[in-house]
């Protein structure tokens, strides 16, 4: 759907430069040297991408209306709308932080849960009831961090370690599928093969020993 683009070039002075008490002999943006500390710290701080949303449109729309004029009051104006937008900015940017550090503790937590018991991976939502969160949310953090689903991750790993088995142990296959979870060896080996490209007994045969 058709969109409009903002770009604002926005000069932030340098830290040492705020040490002095002002730039170019005034203040920046009308703020005392502490608050412009405090906010040029946290603008250098900003990641590359911080996702605002809706959030921010009033203020930039405020601040393209004020610079269109020339007068005092429109001076006024931009630095206000200037100051609301870096402080939604900057706000989105911590919430995400604190979104990203609930996200990498959720994703670390499950992965000891999984690769402890890799054998027999728990299911999704044995998962999500270990780690006290909802499904939808374990699915969204996978998504979000790796890219694939929670069930798509415990499949992998489980049929990793099928791989290491076939190679390592001198197991049957039937043996190694129920191990792994799997009701039949023919279940293992459709899935084994869609994940490898390879029958359980074609992968032994050319890996033995190498895992």
């Amino acid at each position: 759907m058709p969109g409009r683009m903002y770009w604002f070039l926005l000069e932030v002075p340098e830290i040492i430069a705020l040490e002095k008490g002002s730039v170019e002999g005034r203040s920046w943006l009308g703020l005392t040297r502490e608050e412009a500390r405090s906010v040029v710290d946290a603008i250098w701080k900003l990641p590359k991408v911080v996702n605002v949303g809706e959030r921010a449109m009033p203020a930039t729309r405020r601040l393209a209306e004020s610079i269109r004029d020339a007068d005092g009051w429109a001076a006024f104006g931009r630095r206000s709308a200037l100051m609301e937008l870096l402080y939604t900015v900057i706000e989105a940017s911590r919430a995400q932080t604190a979104g990203e550090d609930e996200r990498v503790e959720i994703l670390e937590r499950a992965k000891r849960e999984i690769f402890a018991s890799r054998s027999s991976p728990p299911t999704v939502a044995d998962l999500a009831d270990r780690l006290n969160v909802s499904r939808s949310h374990l699915h969204r953090v996978f998504r979000e961090c790796l890219g694939e689903t929670p069930k798509g991750f415990i499949e992998r790993i489980r049929l990793e370690e099928g791989c290491r088995l076939l190679c390592q142990s001198d197991a049957s296959i039937k043996k190694i599928a129920h191990e792994l979870g799997y009701a039949t060896s023919q279940h293992f080996a459709t899935v084994f093969r869609r994940f490898t490209r390879h029958t359980p007994s074609q992968w032994r045969s050319l890996n033995r020993g190498e895992l």
